[in-house]
């Protein structure tokens, strides 16, 4: 009965939050990204390079009179990653937040033909004035924003034969993380702050299916999990606010200030140390 009483008393606070407004939002986002853009490198990226680089050895051939778009470059690395594979071609990130673009910007200072934007994903898409681009790429970056939409633009903006090429986490992906999050709002719903609604992708099968609705022919795709150990030593909720995955998700609930709820966050945490992993999918697809 008190699970119950609980969830009737979250569904109301959020219900209401929802109505007057108070969602998460991209400015959460943001603001969570410039706090952790020092430690991210060390504490999180290494955790997706290989499956980086593979998306990236996985692109084909593109026109290098044409710009690559990168949604969300965070602090550069397939920014570099890109301008090596394609030295021609010039390319245009984009990063909600201000100091992963200055993270990004010290990783490539000195390469020629990148340009820095600090832009919404959605925003930087809908504002875009120069040529049809022979790519637009995204890492890890998506999931943030609104995907069905992002696939859509990204079909009317591309050239012919232009590539769409992106790695995004499931929205099933961090189960252990996100189940002891809903805990603690079933524990505290007077201390939830903000409405969230999850916009990662279902499945792989489901984007696929996007995909060839607005245009697209996949090359190659890949559905994987990654085991994710957080560091012995720390507690994982003090980890896990260095690494970016709960960027915005502290203007939903104080884990970070509130010791009660920082307390209950890290019990339940613990329980699910063993069974933290990255689900993903990764994509290069053509525009026919």
């Amino acid at each position: 009965m008190a699970r119950i009483s609980s969830l009737l008393r979250l569904n109301a606070r959020v219900a209401k939050l929802a109505v007057s407004g108070r969602w998460m939002s991209r400015e959460d986002y943001r603001r969570g990204y410039d706090s952790v853009a020092p430690s991210y490198d060390t504490t999180w990226l290494k955790n997706l390079v290989a499956v980086t680089d593979d998306l990236v050895s996985r692109i084909p051939c593109l026109d290098s009179s044409s710009p690559i778009i990168e949604l969300g470059c965070g602090t550069g690395y397939s920014t570099e990653k890109l301008s090596r594979k394609f030295p021609d071609n010039r390319i245009f990130a984009s990063d909600i937040s201000e100091n992963m673009l200055s993270a990004a910007e010290k990783r490539t200072a000195g390469t020629k033909k990148i340009s820095y934007s600090r832009s919404d994903m959605l925003d930087f898409l809908h504002k875009w004035k120069k040529e049809a681009p022979a790519m637009i790429y995204s890492s890890w970056a998506i999931g943030y924003s609104k995907p069905p939409e992002i696939i859509k633009l990204s079909s009317r903006m591309l050239k012919k034969n232009g590539v769409f090429a992106f790695v995004v986490n499931l929205e099933d992906t961090l189960k252990p993380v996100f189940d002891a999050f809903q805990s603690c709002m079933l524990e505290y719903p007077g201390k939830v702050e903000k409405a969230l609604w999850p916009s990662f992708p279902k499945s792989l099968a489901s984007t696929l299916v996007l995909l060839e609705k607005n245009g697209f022919t996949v090359e190659w795709k890949e559905e994987g999990s990654k085991q994710i150990t957080p560091p012995e030593g720390i507690l994982i909720t003090d980890w896990l606010l260095q690494t970016g995955i709960l960027a915005g998700f502290d203007s939903v609930l104080p884990i970070k200030d509130d010791p009660e709820v920082k307390d209950f966050f890290e019990k339940r945490l613990q329980k699910g140390r063993d069974l933290i992993k990255h689900h993903y999918i990764a994509v290069v697809a053509v525009k026919r």
